[in-house]
């Protein structure tokens, strides 16, 4: 059996102009500039000022949102703390949840319409030719054969109906300092099934919906709330890597997260096809994975 694990190079390598880091960081930041007060409210950090954050994370605009948004949670947290004397989960997760209904939604709507990357025939042709395929993307249009298994859940079908509604999470439709804003339409995203998690050093996407909700859940302090709910989480969310034993990957980052990392050092063989030699990545990528065998992403088609 052929495996294939792929990311948003792919949708970058077939020419997909409005996933550009440089034009999802334009729409996050119109978006964020726009509901800066639900951060303000919720996390009561009144004093806080947006251009203080736009100034602080304008030289960060080529890189991914999830990087971009990472800046940001460490900023706000320690603004946090400086005021509370701590983070406490309550706080944290509020901050994660925000952060990415923001991104989900720049990463997909362009100027009031759903947009979704596309590829070329030859891309597909190729695609459709491995027996799996493990997508870290929340949507790939072109799987006309419903081969790809979402890692990071598919986004679709909460976009159905969107017709320009507020996007917020299932979390926090519940916050109370949250609900004044919401309007009868809005779309929420239950973060669980579509999984964002801003990069940072705290908490990753396993952390965040893999494993349950318990006391001094990664190391902060947890306090009852409208928006805390009991969960067992989802156990392993990378667990399908597990009977894998040769894997190419396509796309995928090795700046990423870390828990999908070390589940790929587990596989035996491994091919990565590398965006043009880029010898930072093959660096890395030789950091965790030293036996992989490293391929131009240019060879991907051959």
């Amino acid at each position: 059996m052929s495996y294939l694990l792929i990311g948003n190079g792919l949708n970058i390598a077939n020419n997909n102009s409005f996933i550009d880091n440089n034009n999802v960081y334009e729409r996050f930041m119109n978006n964020f500039k726009a509901k800066f007060i639900l951060f303000k409210d919720s996390l009561y950090l009144n004093d806080i000022e947006f251009r203080e954050i736009e100034e602080l994370i304008d030289v960060y605009r080529n890189l991914g949102i999830e990087q971009v948004t990472g800046y940001i949670f460490e900023y706000l947290a320690k603004a946090i703390i400086e005021k509370n004397g701590e983070l406490s989960w309550n706080a944290c997760y509020r901050l994660i949840e925000l952060l990415a209904a923001l991104s989900l939604e720049s990463l997909f709507i362009v100027d009031g319409n759903v947009m979704y990357p596309k590829v070329s025939y030859k891309y597909k042709e190729k695609l459709d030719s491995y027996d799996y395929i493990l997508t870290l993307n929340y949507v790939e249009e072109w799987d006309t054969y419903n081969k790809c298994l979402y890692l990071h859940g598919n986004i679709c079908k909460y976009f159905k109906s969107y017709q320009g509604q507020m996007i917020i999470t299932s979390i926090l439709k519940h916050t109370t300092e949250i609900k004044k804003y919401l309007n009868k339409d809005y779309i929420d995203i239950d973060i669980d099934d579509v999984i964002f998690v801003p990069s940072n050093k705290l908490v990753d996407k396993h952390a965040y919906v893999g494993e349950g909700l318990f006391c001094n859940k990664c190391g902060l302090n947890v306090y009852p709330a409208d928006d805390l709910f009991p969960s067992d989480g989802k156990g392993d969310i990378y667990a399908s890597l597990n009977s894998v034993e040769k894997i190419e990957i396509f796309g995928v980052s090795p700046f990423g997260e870390k828990s999908l990392i070390e589940k790929l050092t587990t596989i035996k063989e491994v091919i990565i096809y590398v965006y043009r030699d880029d010898e930072k990545e093959i660096k890395e990528w030789k950091k965790y994975i030293p036996n992989a065998i490293i391929k131009n992403s240019q060879d991907f088609l051959k």
